[in-house]
């Protein structure tokens, strides 16, 4: 008995000191564990910080660059650019599609059998009809007259068919050169030179008006190309009716040559607004000797001078040269007037209208369309016979010149009012002597010729 309660207290002792050993054991285990995840948790909140701080960072520069982006494609004309890209590829597609038209219309009509579209006109086949004024007489409104009211296919300045819809003919100033007397070539030669070694700018005129250049850039308003081009067209159609078409005859012809006519002091007044440097700045002349010597001081635009001297004084320099506006642009009037005169008589004009008494109508008769044997294009007779025989259609209308630019430097608008006295010698820049009356006098006699009443109201400027 004593042997196992000795045996039974040896085995509770053990047991205890076991138990002690494994707690004390666990508690370090623990212990350790607790240290060892204190010590990892540090670095892993560390990273967190600078994660966050990182983010916090990268914040603003997004937002920067996000508002820059919408900056950027908010500007009207970023939003505007895809219509715009869609406006010039339309253009570029009707651009494409009238050189088709103008130049290769049977293909289109083989493509397109349900399609009738008119024949080519080239470069030196007939026309209908050309119109020939001095500047300003009207010929930018009989061209819209014709073309929007009677359907006619009439350019103004412009004799290129190949790229542009004038196959029915031409209104212009500048093609009076057709009628201009010969001369010496020298002389014509320099000349050819003055018109050509600079832009003609404001005048009506450019090579490509003429004829489609496959040689000289378009996207240049001027070059030696286009000099060149303007050289040799002067050359071919200076004084052109007067020579045998074998012979280098104008080309291309013209079935009906027309002048137009406009009351010559009307005409004045419009060229003074347009080319005179004065009334180039809007002011107002109104034939006040007080105020206007200074407004009106003689300076013509250099490229009338040019032209005008070239054309009307024999290719010698001098005469626009030196005179006042006034005079400048009644005596442009007088010379190109006398020149298609002359040319009337010599059987080279078949018809000469007032442009302030006509109607489309009476145009179109002058110019052939109303006849079935003269006019070149049948449906043009089928047309205008159809509207001028309505009474009401806008065809039978008066022409009257339209200002669509009020402000425009070409449009008078009654800027300008003259008086004959404003014509005399010694006024508004004029180097002639006081009182010398030649100009108030040829003006006069051409009014007389023409028909016209020097002393009645005149047509107003509208």
């Amino acid at each position: 008995m004593p042997g196992e309660v000795r045996q039974r207290r040896n085995n509770k002792k053990r047991s205890s000191t076991t138990n002690s050993k494994n707690n004390s054991s666990s508690n370090r285990t623990e212990k350790q564990r607790s240290t060892t995840n204190g010590v990892a948790a540090a670095p892993n909140n560390k990273d967190d910080v600078k994660v966050r701080r990182t983010k916090k960072e990268k914040e603003p520069n997004e937002e920067q660059e996000t508002s820059l982006w919408s900056t950027f494609t908010s500007h009207p004309l970023i939003q505007a650019l895809p219509w715009i890209l869609i406006l010039l590829a339309f253009q570029a597609a009707k651009q494409g599609m009238t050189k088709v038209t103008l130049q290769y219309p049977d293909v289109i009509n083989q493509i397109l059998p349900f399609v009738s579209l008119r024949p080519s006109v080239g470069a030196t086949d007939a026309r209908q009809v050309l119109i020939v004024g001095a500047i300003h007489s009207g010929l930018a409104q009989v061209t819209t007259e014709l073309s929007t009211k009677l359907g006619g296919e009439v350019g103004h300045g412009n004799s290129d068919a190949q790229n542009y819809y004038v196959r029915d003919g031409t209104a212009s100033w500048f093609h009076v050169m057709r009628f201009l007397p010969a001369r010496p070539t020298a002389n014509n030669d320099l000349a050819f030179f003055d018109m050509c070694k600079d832009p003609p700018r404001n005048m009506g005129f450019h090579p490509r008006m003429y004829e489609g250049s496959s040689e000289c850039s378009n996207k240049e308003e001027w070059s030696s190309c286009w000099a060149k081009s303007c050289f040799r067209i002067l050359r071919n159609e200076w004084g052109c009716s007067r020579r045998l078409l074998d012979d280098g005859g104008c080309k291309p012809s013209f079935a009906k040559v027309l002048h137009q006519i406009r009351n010559p002091l009307t005409m004045v007044e419009d060229l003074i607004a347009t080319y005179c440097e004065a009334a180039a700045r809007n002011e107002e002349f109104d034939g006040d000797d007080d105020d206007d010597d200074g407004v009106f001081n003689g300076v013509l635009s250099s490229t009338f001078v040019t032209f005008n001297n070239a054309m009307f004084t024999n290719g010698k320099k001098g005469s626009f040269s030196d005179y006042s506006c006034i005079e400048g642009a009644s005596y442009h009037v007088i010379e190109h007037t006398k020149a298609m005169i002359l040319a009337r008589e010599e059987g080279l004009v078949d018809a000469v209208y007032k442009f302030e008494e006509s109607i489309p109508c009476d145009v179109a008769e002058l110019a052939g369309f109303r006849n079935k044997s003269t006019a070149l294009y049948e449906p043009n007779y089928a047309t205008t016979v159809v509207k001028c025989a309505f009474a009401l259609d806008p065809a039978r209308d008066r022409m009257t010149i339209t200002h669509k630019q009020p402000t425009s430097s070409s449009s008078n608008k009654g800027r300008v009012s003259l008086e004959w006295s404003d014509l005399e010698g010694g006024k508004h820049g004029s180097a002639r002597k006081a009182d010398d009356m030649r100009l108030v006098k040829e003006m006069k006699q051409l009014m007389n010729t023409l028909g016209y009443d020097p002393d009645s109201k005149r047509e107003p400027s509208d």
